[in-house]
């Protein structure tokens, strides 16, 4: 255990893998945004009370990653998985490296890609695909110029 976190995992959590699931909470906006990125199903409750929190870790069998102290006393006491990083850690590439030590994959080559808006999965196309599908609108036209593949979200309607 280091001061800068803390890892509770419930006696069912085997160990990190694509299919973890993670409810980041409010001061882990990019954290959150990072892990979408990388193919992690992520929530971000940047307003959520500590009971909705707990509420949908259970349900949903996330993994909470907090800097709140009341957070994850309440996710402690309710034997949910929690990873705790102390409100000091601000440094991005910090909290990202703890996070790797608590056992989280890290790495680009992944086959999922989530919306870092809304956490929905991604719909990869070619250039072909896209003039077929009228979505080329979507696209600023530089980006057109200079990839042959894109990601799309239905949820937000965007490439």
């Amino acid at each position: 255990m280091s001061e800068l976190y803390e890892v509770n995992l419930s006696s069912s959590f085997k160990e990190f893998s694509r299919e973890t699931k993670f409810l980041v909470g409010g001061s882990l906006g990019r954290l959150a945004r990072f892990f979408r990125i990388m193919g992690y199903d992520t929530l971000y409750e940047e307003n959520k009370e500590e009971r909705d929190l707990a509420k949908h870790s259970r349900a949903e069998g996330r993994i909470i990653i907090t800097k709140a102290q009341d957070i994850a006393m309440k996710a402690l006491g309710e034997s949910l998985g929690i990873i705790k990083l102390s409100s000091k850690v601000t440094d991005f590439n910090t909290q990202l490296a703890l996070v790797s030590k608590c056992g989280v994959i890290i790495e680009t080559h992944q086959k999922n890609y989530r919306c870092t808006d809304c956490n929905s999965e991604l719909q990869f196309y070619k250039k072909e695909d896209i003039e077929k599908m009228s979505l080329k609108k979507l696209i600023p036209e530089q980006s057109w110029e200079i990839n042959d593949r894109f990601y799309y979200c239905k949820q937000c309607n965007k490439m």
